[in-house]
């Protein structure tokens, strides 16, 4: 049972993607929070686009509206955050899957005899 920890293993590159996964969504909710980068928001977090489909309330007037948030705005924000860890969770163990693959294929090239007769 002496099992060296490689990429190799499915269980090794899927606990690599869930952390890379969530490191991902936790630089995305960062970026899009705390220093007011729009893109990241867009394209590292989906629950932005949970929430536009939500109805928020106009509570100021016309000419300067501020919107309040509803109680369905919490079950949004963790849904998206839970299908954010999972989509790039997804992408990067499809990426170290892609990676193992090509790397196996090189050693199964390198190690085929060359076809020469002797």
């Amino acid at each position: 049972m002496n099992r060296r920890l490689s990429i190799k293993s499915g269980r090794m590159r899927l606990a690599i993607a869930v952390v890379v996964g969530a490191g991902i969504t936790a630089l995305g909710f960062v970026l899009a929070q705390d220093l007011d980068v729009r893109w990241a928001g867009i394209l590292l977090l989906p629950w932005p686009a949970l929430e536009a489909v939500l109805p928020h309330p106009n509570v100021g007037t016309l000419e300067h509206p501020l919107y309040e948030g509803t109680p369905l705005d919490l079950p949004a924000a963790i849904i998206g955050l839970a299908l954010s860890v999972v989509m790039n969770a997804g992408i990067a163990y499809a990426f170290l899957t892609r990676i193992n693959r090509s790397s196996r294929s090189r050693r199964l090239s390198r190690a085929a005899p060359s076809g020469r007769p002797d």
